[in-house]
């Protein structure tokens, strides 16, 4: 699997750490070999994985859509820690729906969070 990574700041690398912002913007230089590497994910949409640094800290993510605009490129990635909250979110509703609502509302609710982070 193919592998970029990228330099960041500290006050974007820690938005980007915590899933605040999952996403970096960089102008397109074809001669730096990462450019190629992401154009051809681009097109395949086999996605490969970022590493976004900072000083001496990282962090990898699977990237999950590459977007050019403007001799720019958009990446994003999937953040895991959000995922994470979600299912332990949907796990909370469920015992309160359980408990209290139980009626088909509640699985409309489940089904629209799963439509909005989980593309289904």
């Amino acid at each position: 699997m193919e592998e970029v990574s990228f330099k960041s700041n500290r006050e974007n690398f820690n938005k980007e750490l915590h899933g605040i912002k999952c996403n970096t913007f960089r102008k397109i230089d074809i001669m730096d070999m990462r450019f190629p590497k992401l154009g051809k994910m681009q097109k395949t949409k086999e996605y490969g994985i970022i590493e976004i640094t900072c000083d001496n800290s990282c962090f990898k993510r699977q990237i999950k859509d590459i977007t050019t605009w403007d001799g720019y490129m958009i990446i994003s990635w999937d953040n895991p820690d959000i995922k994470k909250k979600v299912e332990r979110f949907k796990e909370e509703y469920l015992k309160l729906g359980t408990r209290v609502l139980n009626n088909k509302s509640d699985q409309d609710v489940l089904d629209l969070i799963d439509k909005l982070f989980n593309g289904k």
